[in-house]
């Protein structure tokens, strides 16, 4: 029976959204009798250990002598180094690509010079498939986005009046100027900030589900977990449309402007909170959000991955 073999980034020390999308793709065709997992020397993260789904992965530790059998499917990132590279082009078994980002994808030449001639590939959103296509001369990509747990990323009830959550890792200079913009475009009152950084999963979905407010700060984006997570976790979502976000936001769902456009943050933000205090006016765009974060569900994710790995194993 064919296994199949996800590798992942090496550095999973800190929450990647990446790592957790393999993880959990992993888990869920293993919960569906597949035998799939993670090949890896660096065992579960720590910050995943609490997720319920992408802890249910599991692992092949790599730190072992691992034989690899024709009849396996190794899947590949878009972040192999040089070594990698040359080690899959050694593979005898079927080998596929996940691209869950076409920007770094980009910036990898050697592998985008392979994939112009061999190997299968899937990508995270349509916007990141046609991408690809244009960058490798083929369209034959498929395109599985990431999961959305919506077990864990749910509204409890409890907002914080005048919260805003935001996750500076991607735009760390620019914190501490947006954070002033947008508090002095919302009034006198003060803005309960909800920093998300460096936690756990299941710590990400509490602080989520207590914030009114979601700052999306993307940059270079395949698809962003975040804001669909936030979404499911009942926040108004206002901010930078990056990428392949373009697959999930709409007006009705979410504030957006392009991303990187910071001028734009202050009045996203501001009209986000006066939303949060019209009961009736949030309520419509909370559910908007919660319908697109319903379209990413484990048990609609799932089909996609199976058809194409099930494609991949018929050639």
């Amino acid at each position: 029976m064919a296994r199949i073999l996800f590798r992942t980034v090496s550095a999973t020390d800190r929450p990647i959204g990446g790592v957790k999308a393999i993880f959990q793709a992993a888990a869920i065709l293993a919960d569906a009798g597949v035998d799939a997992r993670v090949a890896t020397a660096a065992g579960m993260p720590k910050w995943l250990s609490d997720d319920p789904i992408a802890s249910r992965a599991v692992i092949l530790n790599t730190g072992d002598v691992v034989e690899i059998g024709r009849s396996d499917v190794v899947v590949l990132h878009e972040s192999l180094d040089e070594r990698e590279l040359e080690a899959a082009l050694r593979l005898r078994c079927p080998v596929v690509l996940y691209c869950q980002n076409h920007v770094y994808l980009s910036r990898n030449q050697p592998l985008v010079d392979v994939l112009r001639e061999r190997w299968p590939i899937a990508s995270v959103s349509e916007v990141a498939r046609s991408a690809i296509a244009r960058m490798i001369g083929r369209d034959n990509i498929r395109v599985i986005p990431p999961i959305v747990d919506q077990d864990t990323f749910r509204p409890t009830g409890r907002k914080r009046p005048r919260s805003i959550a935001l996750m500076p890792r991607k735009h760390r200079n620019r914190i501490s100027e947006t954070r002033t913009a947008i508090e002095d475009a919302c009034g006198p009152e003060p803005i309960d900030w909800i920093e998300i950084d460096d936690v756990s999963a299941i710590e990400a979905a509490s602080r989520l589900a207590e914030a009114e407010v979601f700052l999306s700060l993307g940059r270079d984006e395949g698809f962003s977990l975040p804001p669909v997570e936030a979404m499911a976790a009942g926040c108004l979502v206002a901010g930078f449309e990056s990428g392949g976000m373009a697959d999930y936001t709409s007006a009705d769902n979410g504030y957006w402007c392009a991303e990187g456009n910071f001028s734009a943050l202050p009045a996203l933000a501001s009209a986000a909170l006066d939303l949060a205090g019209n009961e009736e006016a949030s309520a419509r765009m909370r559910a908007a959000g919660q319908a697109t974060a319903a379209r990413f569900r484990p048990d609609r994710v799932l089909p996609a991955w199976r058809d194409w790995l099930d494609h991949e194993l018929e050639r």
